[in-house]
């Protein structure tokens, strides 16, 4: 009788151990990207933080499925310079404005763990970064960060999506002091003298 306790016991904690390995039946195993938003256990995170193919909202943002942001795009990056009564910037091709980091040195990003969550870095679903209307391809690069994903350069300086920008057009990054340095607005070469 003490021994049938016993194998009861031992298959109850074998099959708690695999419940939490599996990570329980959603498959949710808190895959982690740059962005510290957990991601689905069959499927890769991006740097993002995303499952691959998935976008996410800014963190501070309201998600909703049906209307869900495009920050980082899924497909490679395209860089372009709009303009607007306020000045020219560059941003993505969809409006969102991209910025770059005082601190950070060429082809080195610095901001990482939550800053790199507050200024999610440029890095897209894949493929190389893309030169848009306004910019010049020799221009825009990547460099690689220390996750291994690959961030989008602008005259070798890394770029940044802010999570204060929850729709096109928006500059609510420009000119902040934070996390050892200070994040500003990339004006594009070819309007620099407009």
């Amino acid at each position: 009788m003490r021994s049938a306790r016993w194998v009861a016991y031992g298959l109850a904690m074998l099959t708690a151990l695999a419940v939490v390995g599996c990570g329980g039946p959603a498959g949710n195993a808190g895959v982690a990207g740059n962005g510290g938003v957990a991601g689905n256990a069959g499927a890769p995170a991006n740097a993002s933080g995303s499952p691959a193919g998935r976008n996410v909202a800014p963190p501070g943002a309201l998600e909703s499925p049906d209307d869900e942001l495009q920050i980082p795009p899924a497909g490679p990056i395209v860089v372009v310079a709009q303009k607007d009564p306020r000045g020219a910037v560059l941003t993505d091709a969809a409006g969102f404005t991209l910025y770059t980091f005082t601190a950070d040195g060429p082809l080195a990003s610095r901001c990482t763990g939550q800053c790199a969550a507050r200024w999610r870095p440029a890095t897209g679903g894949g493929g190389k970064p893309q030169a848009g209307t306004g910019v010049s391809a020799a221009d825009i690069g990547s460099a690689r960060r220390d996750d291994g994903s690959f961030q989008v350069t602008y005259r070798t300086a890394p770029l940044y999506y802010f999570a204060g920008d929850t729709k096109a057009g928006e500059r609510n990054g420009t000119d902040r002091d934070e996390f050892g340095g200070r994040f500003t607005c990339v004006p594009p070469v070819s309007t620099d003298k407009d």
